[in-house]
């Protein structure tokens, strides 16, 4: 395989290199970042796919709000506060408090706490 004819001139054919393309498992992470352009934008902004997606990620958003507001403000919390134990009656009077899951987020625990123990005599005033 080695052996060279000296009768013969080389043959160069110019070929450009070829160079193995690098192993995608072995490139690091975040390699690669794709930087959306304007029509990218607007088929996101008028397209079903995107309108979609754009649901999507308000409900994860609402979801992700409603665990950390499960964390201050749960049914055990409500019946140590007022005395309710009823499941039904607690989703009641947490509607008619008009307790969202972003106010619980956005205000300190003891705020929310003395607005439970407020609303509590409102709705007993009003009669359940």
């Amino acid at each position: 395989m080695n052996f060279k004819d000296p009768d013969e001139p080389e043959l160069k054919m110019d070929l450009p290199e070829v160079v193995p393309e690098p192993d995608v498992e072995k490139m690091p992470p975040g390699f690669g970042v794709v930087i959306p352009g304007p029509i990218t934008f607007l088929y996101d902004r008028f397209s079903r796919r995107g309108k979609a997606l754009r649901n999507y990620q308000n409900v994860l958003r609402q979801e992700e709000l409603a665990i950390r507001a499960a964390l201050v403000v749960n049914p055990q919390v409500i019946e140590r506060l007022t005395g309710l134990k009823d499941r039904v009656e607690i989703n009641a009077f947490l509607i008619h408090c008009g307790i969202t899951d972003e106010y619980v987020v956005n205000t300190r625990e003891t705020e929310v706490y003395a607005r439970i123990i407020a609303c509590y005599e409102t709705y007993v005033a009003d009669g359940k």
